[in-house]
């Protein structure tokens, strides 16, 4: 191992000398021999091994190939000229080998060409060999073959080894391998002088020619990802090499005449592009890049101007965006004018900018945006500044007006910016052309006006809105969209200089930010706010640091004033985020509160010495944080979610010991005894919390900890003391551990109570995980082996007593027969805490193994890679960590302890993969022998868990092949790929015959032979889904595709069941996770050319899947199923032909088109649909009108699933590919009218004489399309008087079965609805509103739902007359209608129409009377009541209700609103869907006016807003902060709520929260409003009693996260302050009743404050502070009585509360 390590960094050191480091040439030149010879040497030993996976090796072949290379001139100077060089001084000085000194200049030669004749030799042998040799190893023994040769061989010896190379290329049973051949010709394009190159050697062909087809065949060759990405670098190195010989050839060469860009080498060049340029390997698609940026250079420098301007015009010229597009197009802008690209295609701007709106493609087609806007300024200059703003900021202010968010985001950073750096005049033009957009919204021109800001900010531009600044960034601050409230926090806290200070204005804006934004659900928000108050906090420190310091050097004044602005923000800061760190608040604003916290202490730390430069910090974390905040964090631990735990932790450990109180030796064991009852507690959540209480006392007072836990652990107060405290924590666990597995022992169900051991387990792996970081495993070894070997005998024990539950074939419900029997009641009401219960024994079971598979995985983690007798795991222990892991991963059915098993499996894989020792590789090997060994052996199969997805056994090979290093070339999982493809073939081949049915019965044998075949399938799946596995799978695809195709039709449904799941993997595996909604949009396709260039052998086997499918169901007179048809359709709907294919291409899906034809006929309805799809992007300009003709020619009624197929291609046809349908044909004006007449000719088929109700409804719906698409492009000329009265017959006939054919009904409507908008009225023989009457009357449910839902459609817009005559039948629908879906529509368009024409149209023909309004209101009230009912009712109920009771003239029943409200209050609980907080929120300004009527309802309406802005859920937030907003909107200009707010249309809820709360307190009656906002306080004359949950395992989680009750209680009490301040003349004996109530509740809670916890007894904390809130709202304006009552009462709550919690630190209280 040392002789290794020498080489390695003799090795390293030598190619450093060689790396631009002149003098360490000279040094390297100067030992040359010396040198040479210690590479020969170290290739020779490992040569010898026959191991060139050595890393060692492959380094030594790169630094001999380096030293060869740049010493060729002076090695071939002492190998041919011996006397010349003994003349030179320099080589005179070279040093030589012993021996070799004294020897004569011919003898020293000779000795060169022997290491040079070896060296060449083993490279050689290494290419011969290539088969097992990783292909860093192949590459890296090429280029020093060819070095090698270079410098051994010199004019015609160079050019007769070179052809003896060339002729070794060519020939067809050549001893080099594949990959091998390429790495030569990648040595010969890299290492070989131009000259050689462009010489002659085959047949009078220059060398660069004859490797140009090499390369490209051997490239087709290939498969894996690996090997097309060298083959594909080659190329680009071969295009680099002929760019550069170029200029040293002339017109008359070979090569000048091959280089031509109507040559066929670069037009194969360039069909590589095309075909390559949307590879999913990134680095393939550099490689393309490159490879066309050198064709552009060949041919700029062959003067071949025309054939640039022409692929400009070919790539402009295609439809669909892509990144290969846009890359190319900007490769191509620096050589064609910017002028001649806006010509070809004006509308390009445009199109960039819809780019933005898509996430892959939005940087590089601003990269392409930038790169046009700054050659387009070049070129035209400031003269011409209005045809440049015309051009670019027109289109770019139009785009961020009207966007998507995202698009709007894209748009600033990659376009925005670019203009910006050109000009930043164009700010005007862009204010300019805002204030002239009167499209666009307030809050568009806000969002571009900050942006722009921003923008202008970080490109130190002057900006035009600078004297708005803070009033932008104030209202910006409230937008709904995240974004738009990140980038107004970011220009108040960022800067290009860390030493400019913040404005003191703005540092208020920043706390207010914080406060409103706390408690955002986005991850993605709070990072970015994080960052910026990062930054901000960063510009205070060195800001401060600076002034001083320009201060003291008289440069500046004194910066005390802002020094102390500083540090009040500070602390005002600080002070904010303790006060929101209660137990109330939802989980995202603790966690942003812990993290701000976490900046401030990094940022901030404490400083021993007085700072930099002598300069006193401006804020000290650690002294700044009192104990009342110090407590705050301790109780922090108790927090439900670990990474608030872990950051209260970390910031606990920060803070000064004197503050934690741990010197009170009685608190000391106060912590000590609550860390043992939670871990010893059944509560996992509870272990957790244990597990981070114990980091903090054994870091902070680890030896009186010990001490205090040993006297409360049995048997444990006699352990010694470690010398690190950690170690002596760690022994008393293990006691601990061994108390609770005597117990489990004797009964394992109540040890699962009484003592579960996982709690112990985890708390041994943070000891142990605190030991390392403290005490390096090396500095104490004998110690961590001792407590380890402990430590796996004890996880060995546990594991053996809880593994018979977890690996029980039913372990959710499994007792022990031995354990005691549970009355019904009890295991109702769960299990008493010393009793236990199924559910308790399996949480036990399952977390101990979990622990146990974490705590070995830490220490096989942990464990160094030393030698045997210095590492802490033997042998044996790794062998007995192993055996654990593996009966759990092949033999446990529940799957959080087989996960858990292969996480730790997981790191004992690596732990070997990487170790140094063969024998522990052999191990891992051993064990893959062994499961593939036991899969193809039936009868050792068994033993197997047949669990659903073969359980723990893919997570058994995953673990062990992902860790297999790469440099082993991943021969292991190779292997185990090619044996489980060929165990999945063997044994999975029980495929049925076309004619014999499926049947699952089996025989024992086939039983297991199946069995085999679904554990290889699963295990199969799981190694295709691995990303870890990268490329190195790709080559084994094509073979999976095909077995699970196959499998599609196996006998047994375990067989198909898997292999759909494996296909299904497959699938994502080919064409990635889904990047847009519809799967079978363009984004989620690839191109053909791609699929089957990665893929070649699927091109033939899926053909010829088609070909067996078309023969079949051409012989079959009875269309059977076709299982492997469906999963061929699902990949031909996923491709489709490039846009530049090639028609010679050989993967061109022309031959897939008849065959689809033909199998059209398929029995599978998805198959058809599939069918259609795949069709769709073979359909071209070319072929459309021959393939409607053939498709209209085969319409007949004899075979109706090849009618419906044929049908569904048309369809497909009219709505993809409706561009196509404009273009002309032979005797018609389009194919559009050609396909009219051929459907209409067709008439029989909607006729009665078609049986099938299907192919009738999709003929009409073909005849839609096509009669949409003509009316659209106004080429319709109507149909005749004939055929519309007989559309109107068959769509006024009603069926005799109510339940039959509504579908055709409903299609023959849409065609007579669509013929009424597409044919005069003066030639139409029908109405609008007899067709809508008589589907209404219809006695078919589905046709009057589509009538109703087609007078919804937002796109209708009917007129006031046809409204009058509908609604009556509407309104006669609620007579009788039953079905709850017709009754959502018939209320849907009730309402539109009261909005349309008033309550008027609430009448039904039979009556004029003005009561029908209110009456159908009650109706409708009556219904909403009702439980169980469809939501979609539900929310057209509410809608319509809202709208009839703001439409009614006067409410003749007070009670109506009050019943409405409590139907709404009733919908608003957590429990109910969240469509219906959607309709509740969105109605709240319709609310509003009518509680206006009734002040009464008054206090429900505002419980209810509350309630909607503070909904878990953002969308209903949003829909109620609109809402809301719309009644700011209609208030009077210069009103006093109208200020913050009035310019957004979409504001945040938070904001809205607060201004609705003032609204009530400012617009509300004065003598109403105190009463209303007492009401929203809810504060409770009796405490609340918080429930205990001591015998329950699981917590209820709170059902509203969001909600925070402790902030809503300080939003009201402000307001009741501000309202009771501003009413001075408000009586004493109104507020009497209320400040003795309050005083009575303060003095009854007063003996509970000093004992409470605010974690465990939430709504008691809750009570108090709303106490403590209120009363500080009623302090100032009170009589001097009650204010001395008041305040002693408040006082003694306070001084108890003391220590509670900061919040009750308020300042200015007394």
């Amino acid at each position: 191992g040392q002789w290794i390590s020498d080489n390695t960094k003799v090795l390293q050191y030598i190619e450093t000398l060689m790396e631009n480091f002149p003098s360490g040439e000279n040094a390297v030149m100067e030992r040359l021999p010396l040198v040479v010879q210690h590479c020969v040497s170290v290739i020779s030993t490992y040569s010898k091994d026959n191991d060139p996976s050595e890393s060692v090796l492959i380094l030594a072949m790169k630094v001999t190939m380096n030293v060869l290379h740049k010493m060729c001139t002076v090695l071939r100077r002492l190998l041919g000229s011996p006397q010349s060089a003994t003349g030179d001084s320099m080589l005179a000085s070279i040093a030589w080998p012993e021996g070799l000194a004294e020897k004569s200049d011919e003898g020293k030669s000779h000795w060169i060409q022997q290491q040079l004749q070896h060296v060449q030799s083993y490279c050689e042998s290494l290419l011969q060999t290539a088969a097992t040799v990783p292909h860093d190893a192949i590459i890296a023994g090429a280029m020093l073959y060819a070095v090698a040769v270079v410098t051994r061989f010199d004019g015609e010896d160079l050019k007769g080894k070179i052809k003896e190379l060339t002729r070794e290329l060519l020939e067809k049973d050549s001893r080099w391998l594949p990959f091998a051949q390429l790495a030569v010709c990648h040595a010969m394009l890299a290492k070989l002088p131009s000259h050689v190159l462009i010489g002659e050697v085959v047949e009078q062909k220059p060398l660069l020619l004859v490797l140009f087809p090499i390369v490209c065949k051997l490239f087709e060759s290939f498969s894996e990802s690996s090997d097309r990405y060298v083959a594909s670098r080659t190329l680009a190195l071969w295009t680099t090499v002929a760019r550069d010989c170029v200029e040293q050839i002339g017109p008359e060469s070979l090569v000048y005449e091959a280089l031509l860009p109507s040559g066929e080498i670069v037009q194969t060049l360039l069909q590589f592009v095309w075909t390559l340029w949307e590879d999913p390997i990134d680095g393939i698609r550099h490689q393309c890049n490159e490879i066309f940026a050198n064709v552009i250079r060949i041919s700029l420098k062959l003067k071949s101007g025309d054939f640039l301007q022409s692929l400009a015009k070919t790539l402009l010229s295609l439809e669909t965006p892509t990144r290969g597009k846009y890359i190319l197009l900007t490769l191509l802008t620096q050589h064609v004018p910017v002028g001649t690209i806006l010509e070809t295609s004006p509308d390009l701007p445009q199109e960039l900018l819809r780019a933005m709106g898509h996430q892959v493609l939005a940087c590089h087609a601003g990269e392409l945006w930038s790169r046009l806007v700054t050659l387009h300024w070049q070129s035209l200059g400031e003269d011409k500044l209005d045809i440049w703003c015309e051009t670019w900021v027109r289109a770019l202010v139009h785009r961020m007006c009207c966007s998507s968010p995202l698009a709007r985001q894209h748009t600033v950073q990659y376009c925005l910016l670019s203009l910006l750096q050109c000009t930043g005049k164009c700010i005007l033009y862009i204010k300019r052309s805002l204030e002239a957009n009167s499209e666009a919204s307030p809050e568009s021109k806000l969002v571009t006006q900050l942006a722009c800001l921003r923008c202008a900010k970080n490109e130190r531009k002057d900006f035009i809105w600078e004297e708005s600044f803070n009033s932008i960034c104030s209202v910006a601050m409230h937008h709904a969209d995240e974004q738009v409230r990140v980038s107004a926090l970011g220009l108040l806290c960022e800067s290009h200089r860390s030493t400019e200070p913040p404005q003191l204005s703005s540092l208020p804006l920043v706390l207010q930010f914080m406060e409103l934004n706390a408690n955002s659900q986005s991850p993605g928000f709070r990072y970015p706010v994080l960052t910026a108050i990062k930054k901000l906090l960063i510009r205070i420190k060195d800001s401060s640091y600076a002034l001083v310091k320009q201060h003291q050097k008289g440069h500046a004044a004194s910066p005390d004033e802002v020094i102390a602005a500083h540090q009040a923000f500070l602390h005002r800061m600080l002070e904010q985020q303790f006060v929101a760190l209660n137990p109330l608040s939802s989980y995202q604003r603790r966690n942003f509160v812990i993290s701000v916290l976490q900046l401030l202490s990094t940022i901030f730390p404490d400083q021993s010495t007085e700072g930099e430069g002598g300069i006193p910090p401006v804020f000290e974390f650690s002294s700044a944080v009192s104990e009342s905040q110090t407590r705050c964090l301790l109780n922090s631990l108790q927090d439900s979610y670990d990474p608030n735990r872990a950051g209260a932790l970390e910031l606990l450990l920060r803070v000064p010991e004197n503050k934690l109180g741990f010197e009170d030796e009685g608190f000391l064991k106060q912590c000590t005894s609550t860390y043992y009852r939670l871990a010893t507690s059944p509560k996992a959540v509870n272990c957790t919390t244990a597990s981070f209480l114990l980091q903090l006392l054994v870091c902070r007072r680890g030896k009186d900890f010990n001490e205090a836990l040993g006297v409360i652990v049995k048997q444990a107060s006699d352990i010694p003391n470690e010398r690190a405290p950690q170690f002596t924590t760690i022994r008393i666990l293990c006691k601990l551990l061994l108390q609770h597995i005597s117990q489990a022992r004797e009964n394992l169900v109540r040890a699962s109570i009484a003592a579960p051991m996982y709690g112990a387990l985890q708390s041994v792996r943070i000891a142990l995980k605190e030991a390392i970081s403290r005490a390096p495993i090396l500095a104490a070894l004998s110690t961590y082996q001792e407590m380890t070997a402990e430590i796996i005998g004890v996880c060995e024990t546990v594991a053996s007593i809880v593994s018979p539950v977890v690996c029980n074939s039913s372990p959710e419900g499994f007792l022990p027969e031995a354990a005691p029997q549970l009355e019904s009641s009890q295991m109702a009401e769960g299990a008493p805490a010393s009793v236990g219960s199924a559910q308790s024994l399996l949480l036990c079971c399952w977390h101990s193994m979990k622990e146990i598979s974490l705590l070995l995985g830490f220490i096989v983690e942990s464990s160094p890679d030393t030698q045997q007798e210095d590492s802490i795991l033997t042998s044996q222990q790794l062998d007995t960590i192993a055996s654990i892991f593996i009966h759990q991963l092949t033999e446990a059915r529940h799957r959080g302890a087989f996960e858990m098993a292969y996480t730790g499996f997981s790191k004992l894989c690596q732990y070997l993969w990487r170790s140094s020792s063969h024998e522990l590789h052999a191990n891992v090997s051993v064990w893959v022998e062994e499961l593939l060994d036991s899969l193809q052996s039936t009868s050792r199969s068994k033993i197997l868990s047949v669990t659903r997805r073969s359980a723990g056994l893919p997570f058994y090979l995953q673990a062990i092949l992902c860790a297999e290093p790469s440099h082993t070339g991943r021969q292991c999982l190779k292997t185990t790929m090619r044996t489980l493809l060929r165990v999945a073939k063997s044994y999975g081949t029980l495929i049925s015959s076309p004619d014999s049915g499926r049947t699952d019965a089996s025989s024992s044998s086939e039983s297991q032979h199946q069995s085999v075949a679904v554990h290889a399938l699963n295990i199969l799946r799981a190694l295709y889904k691995d990303s870890r596995l990268g490329e190195t799978i790709v080559p084994f695809i094509p073979d999976g595709v095909m077995i699970a195709i196959e499998g599609f039709a196996a006998i047994f449904w375990p067989i198909r069941n898997s292999s759909t799941l494996l296909f299904s993997a497959l699938f994502t595996r080919i064409f990635g996770a889904k990047r847009a909604q519809d799967e079978h949009s363009m984004e989620n396709k690839t191109t053909a050319k791609e699929f089957f260039s990665r893929f070649p052998t699927l091109y033939q086997f899926l053909l010829q899947q088609l070909r067996t499918s078309a023969q079949r169901l051409e012989t079959q007179e009875k269309s059977i199923l076709q299982p492997s048809l469906f999963p061929v359709l699902l990949l031909l709907s996923r491709l489709y032909p490039s846009v530049l294919d090639d028609v010679n291409s050989p993967f061109t899906l022309k031959p897939f088109l008849p065959l689809l034809i033909k199998c059209v006929s398929c029995g599978e309805w998805k198959g058809r649909v599939l069918i259609s799809r795949a069709i769709m992007p073979m359909v071209t300009a070319v072929n459309v009108e021959s393939l409607v003709c053939q498709l209209g020619g085969q319409l007949n009624l004899r075979r109706q699933n090849q009618l419906h197929g044929l049908l569904l291609i048309l369809e497909r046809m009219v709505t993809d590919h409706s561009k196509l349908f404009l273009l002309d044909c032979d005797g018609h004006s389009s194919v559009a009218h050609l396909l009219l007449h051929m459907l209409l000719d067709k008439q029989v088929i909607s006729s009665g004489h078609n049986p099938c109700v299907a192919t009738q409804t999709l003929y009409l719906d073909v005849l839609v399309g096509v009669v949409r698409h003509l009316c659209e492009q106004k080429t319709f000329d109507g149909i005749t008087e004939q055929d519309q009265l007989k559309l109107v017959q068959e769509a006024e006939s009603d069926p005799k079965e109510p339940t039959l054919s509504p579908n055709l009904f409903i299609a023959r409507a849409r065609l007579l609805l669509l013929l009424t908008w597409c044919i005069d009225e003066s030639k139409r023989r029908f109405s609008v509103n007899s067709i809508y009457s008589k589907c209404l009357q219809l006695r078919n449910q589905a046709v009057r739902l589509f009538a109703l839902e087609h007078l919804n459609r937002k796109e209708l817009q009917l007129s006031v007359s046809d409204v009058e005559a509908i609604c009556p039948i509407v309104v006669s629908l609620l007579r009788d209608e039953t079905s709850e879906d017709v009754l959502a529509q018939t209320y849907t368009f009730l309402a539109s129409a009261v909005e349309a024409i008033g309550s008027k149209c609430l009448k039904c023909h039979d009556s004029d009377s003005e009561g029908d309004h209110m009456q159908i209101v009650h109706q409708a009230l009556v219904m909403a009541t009702q439980e169980h009912i469809r939501v979609e009712l539900q929310v057209s109920l509410i809608h319509f209700i809202t709208v009839a009771l703001n439409s009614a003239q006067r409410l003749d029943d007070s009670k109506t609103i009050a019943a409405f409200l409590a139907v709404l209050e009733a919908n608003s609980t957590p429990t109910k869907p969240v469509e219906l907080h959607i309709a509740v929120a969105t109605e709240l300004s319709g609310l509003w006016d009518l509680v206006l009527k009734e002040l009464g309802n008054v206090g429900t309406f505002c419980r209810l807003a509350l309630l909607m802005l503070q909904d878990v859920d953002q969308e209903v937030r949003e829909k109620a902060a609109s809402s809301l907003g719309s009644v700011l909107q209609s208030l009077p200009q210069g009103h006093s709520l109208s200020d913050p707010l009035l310019p957004l249309q979409s504001p945040n809820a938070p904001s809205v929260l607060k201004w609705f709360l003032k609204m009530i307190s400012v617009m509300l009656p004065r003598e109403i409003v105190l009463d209303i906002l007492l009401g929203l306080l809810a504060l409770e004359n009796n405490p609340p009693v918080d429930n205990s949950s001591g015998n329950v395992l699981f917590d209820e989680d709170r059902l509203n996260d969001y909600l925070e009750e402790v902030v809503l209680a300080r939003n009201i009490c402000d307001c009741i302050e501000d309202f009771v301040h501003i009413q001075h003349s408000l009586p004493g004996s109104e507020l009497q009743p209320l400040v003795e109530r309050l005083i009575f509740q303060l003095q009854s809670i007063h003996p509970k404050c000093s004992v409470i916890s605010p974690w465990e007894q939430q709504y008691t904390f809750l009570y108090i502070c709303k106490l403590v809130f209120l009363s500080k709202a009623l302090l100032q304006s009170l009589d001097v009585h009650y204010v001395v009552t008041l305040k002693k009462a408040v006082s003694s709550v306070l001084t108890e509360c003391a220590s509670l919690h900061p919040i009750f630190h308020i300042h200015g209280f007394i």
